[in-house]
């Protein structure tokens, strides 16, 4: 069960020891050193530092309980499992009050040695994945609180609805050691989702077009409406098809929708997980943590995606060949003119789309003959 970054340091003075564990466990897949002293083992450790320490409580010229309080005092201490023959009972017992994780006694049991060297490794991995979720978790609280107490000051900055979800995005991208987040708006007819920021890789979202609801992963997020977490695409049926190793490095991805009365309005999407190969709970929880400041702020982002859209399509209507034959004579095309003209300076006045379609109609009734 050898981990990426995981290294075994053995800490013995005796070789025919040293070299029969190093055999074990590499022919188990598992990256060893090894030392014949505390001095040789600091020298080691300070250039890979090690996950699990084998050590011999018996080294010659040194105190055994004191080495351990050396390795369980460090930053990020590693497991150590304590070495030793069966008549020191004494110091085992005091070893394993101390903290050390397990011991063996000499001479070892060979499957007995390897179940206790992947329970040390498993629980350090526990350990190491604990300490980072703790300073990620400080990090999002201390930047999110920020955010918050920025965001009241600057409601009524133009532009600061913009900043916030773009801090939210990146601080997204940070929390989770994300390549890529994206930032999906619902458009004002409900069918499409629009990338409105990013972060990460190739984080321009010039050129991005809109996505449709029912298509892709974000039309599956879409469907759902829940907090989604997928470690491989490739075994979700409806995910499959979308596998695209030639863009993504990974098939995992966590994704939470911002729910406006009960229908999602936005959805914070992140994929390609740096340094592991797969996001995890942990992960989505904090991504739920990290989209609270969008969650009131949503609605800016698709009244500026609407305001055009809107007054497009309430103008559209009055523009086709159904209700504006082709002009016949000279005179019947300059009146249309002159009513184009008209309905372009409506536009152009009234910044309010609910009341373009009432002052160009008012505009093009005092046109038309009675």
């Amino acid at each position: 069960m050898s981990g990426r970054g995981q290294h075994i340091l053995i800490i013995d003075d005796e070789q025919i020891y040293r070299e029969n564990m190093g055999a074990i466990l590499r022919g188990a897949g598992l990256a060893v050193q090894s030392a014949d002293s505390m001095q040789a083992a600091r020298e080691k450790a300070q250039l890979s530092p090690p996950s699990l320490v084998l050590l011999d409580l018996d080294l010659p010229g040194s105190d055994g309980l004191a080495n351990l309080g050396e390795w369980l005092g460090m930053p990020a201490p590693p497991h150590v499992i304590v070495l030793s023959d069966a008549t020191a009972q004494g110091q085992v017992l005091e070893a394993l009050r101390r903290g050390a994780a397990d011991y063996l006694a000499k001479p070892l049991h060979e499957e007995e040695f390897l179940l206790s060297v992947q329970r040390g490794l498993k629980a350090w991995s526990v350990a190491e994945d604990l300490r980072g979720l703790e300073s990620r978790i400080e990090g999002l609280a201390a930047r999110s609180g920020s955010l918050l107490a920025e965001a009241r000051e600057a409601a009524a900055s133009a532009g600061s609805d913009d900043a916030l979800r773009q801090a939210v995005v990146e601080m997204a991208c940070d929390a989770l050691s994300a390549r890529r987040v994206s930032l999906l708006v619902l458009d004002s007819q409900g069918r499409h989702l629009v990338v409105m920021n990013r972060a990460g890789a190739d984080a321009a979202p010039e050129g991005t077009q809109p996505i449709s609801c029912e298509e892709g992963v974000s039309g599956f997020v879409f469907r759902r409406a829940r907090p989604t977490l997928i470690t491989d695409m490739g075994a979700e049926p409806d995910l499959a098809a979308f596998c695209r190793d030639d863009r993504y490095g990974s098939r995992s991805f966590v994704a939470v929708p911002i729910l406006e009365a009960d229908a999602v309005s936005a959805i914070l999407f992140v994929s390609e997980p740096s340094g592991r190969s797969v996001f995890g709970k942990a992960d989505l929880a904090l991504l739920q943590w990290a989209v609270q400041p969008l969650v009131e702020r949503t609605r800016p982002a698709v009244e500026s995606l609407s305001v055009m859209e809107r007054a497009s399509d309430s103008l559209s209507p009055a523009l086709t060949a159904e209700v504006l034959p082709k002009p016949d004579t000279d005179e019947e095309m300059g009146l249309e003119t002159e009513m184009a003209r008209e309905v372009c300076q409506a536009v152009a006045d009234e910044v309010d789309p609910a009341r373009v379609l009432a002052v160009a109609l008012g505009r093009l009734g005092a046109l038309l003959p009675i």
